[in-house]
């Protein structure tokens, strides 16, 4: 794994953290709605962002609300995936826990058409104080989830106070469910390094600094924690906090370069809490454990390409687990991303902009089960995405995956876990 991490560095895939504040930008909460998108339509790179690799759904409503009647305070938005996808028999039969739910990877060695989307809400009720909203849906029609509702206060220039419920803003692990930031239909494996669709409940502060030269992002976070590494999008991301402990998380983020056609931030990010605190299922859920994870990110833009990535490793402690602790020891995860998406023709008839992508997805994930304590995942995407239009796009990718384990039936599926999607998405 650590040689893997090396590697990638060494070749100069330093990679990363979408639509992260620019340092001469500050939060987006310290300036009216006018100023805010004066900004954006001056931002140099802005023809770039509009393809919506890095640009945040945050800024697209704000261009949406500037080209509406009267200048309302209230914008909608959000995004909405199709896709078909044909998978070999290993990708309905080796997933494992905290793997993420791949909203658009069915489980399921049968073709199959999938669909999700997201509607978010922002409100500007007053210079300084504003209020978010976002839900999903996923394509059984039955599936919906409140993945953010909270209340922002701009404090004073660098800093912002946040309420209510939102992402965890460990690094980067959240931002592939976003079904338009992220280029792939699958969502990296590296992020069951944290519980899959960590949404949680609680308070951060968040804003940028000028260093003079650099900017620096941060945010801040005490939220009730997770209830486990199960499938968020099953228990409709419910957060506990059965006992007063809470879970601190920390991110900073270094804009060391940020010029017309470079840009680069370097960040790191700090987590520690509360895993469960009481039985709460079966396995490693049964028994209180504590998380603790650590991670960095990254992310560059040079000319015609994108780069982003992040490596993580977090620990799960069964000590607060008091007589009933596990025979098992701690249970270490470690994940490593980077991606990389490069404009192949800038403007072809019919497709548009049309940019190839590649992504190495690593996941090494210790579980509960004693015969095979390590389980570990490499994937390789190949993609192609076009861009017929501002707000659209349409792409087709190839996988590769490989598996290892000490579990006989896991193994054995190694050889059969190949798989292609076409997909389309849009962002309004």
């Amino acid at each position: 794994m650590r040689s893997a991490l090396w590697s990638l560095l060494a070749a100069g895939w330093v990679v990363a953290m979408p639509a992260p504040v620019r340092a001469d930008e500050g939060p987006v909460g310290e300036r009216s709605l006018e100023e805010r998108v004066r900004a954006l339509e001056e931002r140099p790179d802005a023809p770039t962002q509009d393809r919506g690799r890095f640009l945040t759904i945050g800024d697209r409503l704000l261009r949406r609300d500037a080209d509406g009647e009267g200048g309302s305070p209230v914008s909608i938005g959000g995004w909405v995936n199709s896709g078909w996808s044909d998978m070999d028999q290993g990708w309905s039969q080796t997933n494992f826990l905290p793997g993420p739910a791949n909203v658009l990877m069915p489980n399921t060695d049968n073709t199959s058409f999938v669909a999700n989307m997201a509607w978010m809400l922002d409100a500007e009720v007053s210079e300084n104080v504003s209020a978010h909203f976002e839900q999903e849906f996923q394509s059984n029609g039955t599936a919906q989830y409140i993945n953010e509702v909270n209340i922002g206060w701009q404090l004073c220039e660098p800093a912002r106070l946040v309420a209510g419920r939102f992402w965890s803003p460990f690094g980067i692990l959240n931002k592939h469910w976003n079904g338009w930031e992220n280029s792939f239909s699958m969502l990296p494996n590296a992020s069951g390094v944290l519980p899959p669709h960590y949404v949680d409940t609680g308070a951060k502060f968040e804003g940028s600094l000028d260093l003079g030269g650099m900017g620096l992002n941060y945010v801040a976070a005490a939220t009730n924690g997770s209830s486990g590494f199960v499938d968020e999008t099953t228990t409709a991301f419910a957060a506990r906090d059965q006992n007063q402990n809470k879970t601190f998380t920390a991110r900073g983020g270094l804009v060391l370069m940020d010029q017309e056609d470079a840009y680069f931030e370097a960040g790191a990010s700090w987590l520690n809490g509360d895993m469960s605190d009481a039985a709460i299922g079966a396995g490693a859920l049964a028994f209180p454990s504590d998380l603790r994870a650590f991670g960095v990110d990254a992310m560059a833009t040079l000319g015609p390409a994108d780069l982003r990535g992040y490596w993580a490793t977090s620990t799960q402690n069964f000590g607060n687990a008091g007589a009933t602790k596990p025979t098992v020891e701690d249970l270490d995860r470690t994940g490593l991303v980077a991606e990389a998406e490069l404009t192949l023709v800038p403007e072809a008839p019919i497709l548009g902009e049309v940019r190839g992508k590649f992504r190495y997805d690593d996941a090494e994930l210790a579980t509960f089960q004693t015969n095979s304590p390590t389980r570990r995942k490499t994937v390789l995407g190949y993609g192609v995405s076009c861009y017929p239009e501002e707000n659209f796009r349409i792409g087709a990718e190839y996988y590769t995956q490989h598996e290892s384990g000490t579990d006989n039936t896991f193994s054995a599926q190694q050889n059969k876990d190949d798989g292609y999607t076409v997909n389309a998405a849009v962002t309004f």
